[in-house]
Formats: C-alpha cells, structure tokens, sequence
C-alpha cells in the first residue's frame, strides 16, 4: 500500500523520518537537501575540522599510549599459530591484580596512615590482590596526598607498605 504523505522520504535518516511521522508531518520540507547534490564531504568544516584533528594528534598514529609490552602482547596474538579463541581469553580474560576500585578503595582507606591497614581486614586483603604495577601505583599516590586531606605517607611508611605486600604474596617485585 502506497501513501502519497511518504513521498519523498527515502533520503532521511530513520530519526528523522520517525520525527516527522510523530508531528504528523511526514512529507519532505523545502530546507531538505536531500537529492540536491551536496555532498557533506565538500563542507569546509569537515575538512577544517579533520586537519585539526590530526595537527593535534601530532606524530601518533593511535589515540591511546600503550607500553612497549603491551603492544609486544598485542602483535604476538596475531600471529597466524594463536587461534581466536585463545586471544579472546588473553582480551577479555581476568588481568592479574585487583579491579580498580578494589585499588580506589584502599588508597582512599590508606588516608589514616598504615595504621589502617590493621583497623580493617579487608585492607590487607586487598592489598594482597595488588599486581606490582598497582603497588607502584599506589605507593605513588599515597606520597602524593593532599596535605589538606591526608598526610602524605613517608618513604618509611611507603617500605612498610610494601613489606606487607611481599609478605601476603611471597614475591620480590625487583
């Protein structure tokens, strides 16, 4: 069945034709420019705006930093000998260490000082989760506190810190 009020409509995006249809207006409107032959590619702005884009990028070539490893890991699971399944795992599989609000949770637990570790048993537990790169990570900002908010940890505190760590995980991180 054929309805004259549709006509037209085959070049507007699925929003807006179901826009139209809800204001009972679904015929094409004069500002349309649909089948006018402009071509959004040729707009300035889209040019103007893609140069910008990579002027700001400089001479990266991906939007994100990965370590040198990471991207060792990465070319290693496309090699032709890894099956897809086996690099799905090693994706989406569980990383070592803690989630990152297990680590959220202890730094913010970590503000009274290494005394509260003993005051909260979960503390301990979730700094036995910690891989060595979170360790570091939050030696780091346990020295970086806020002065106005938590003192921050000396390199004493810091070594006590990391003792205890060792001693739940029996490992050398060096």
């Amino acid at each position: 069945m054929h309805n004259e009020n549709t006509e037209g409509l085959a070049g507007l995006s699925d929003q807006e034709f179901f826009r139209r249809l809800a204001e009972g207006k679904p015929e094409q409107s004069a500002d349309d420019d649909v089948g006018s032959g402009a071509d959004p590619w040729d707009d300035p702005s889209w040019g103007e705006a893609a140069i910008d884009y990579h002027k700001s990028r400089g001479k990266r070539v991906s939007t994100v930093s990965y370590a040198p490893g990471e991207i060792w890991r990465l070319r290693r699971l496309m090699d032709d000998d890894v099956s897809i399944d086996r690099a799905w795992h090693a994706l989406n599989g569980r990383q070592p260490g803690a989630a990152a609000s297990t680590v959220e949770a202890l730094v913010y637990g970590l503000r009274d000082g290494l005394a509260a570790l003993e005051r909260n048993s979960d503390r301990l537990r979730w700094l036995s989760e910690l891989s060595i790169e979170q360790l570091k990570d939050v030696c780091h900002r346990v020295q970086s506190f806020n002065p106005k908010i938590a003192a921050p940890w000396s390199c004493d505190e810091v070594a006590v810190l990391i003792a205890k760590w060792r001693k739940t995980n029996e490992q050398e991180i060096f």
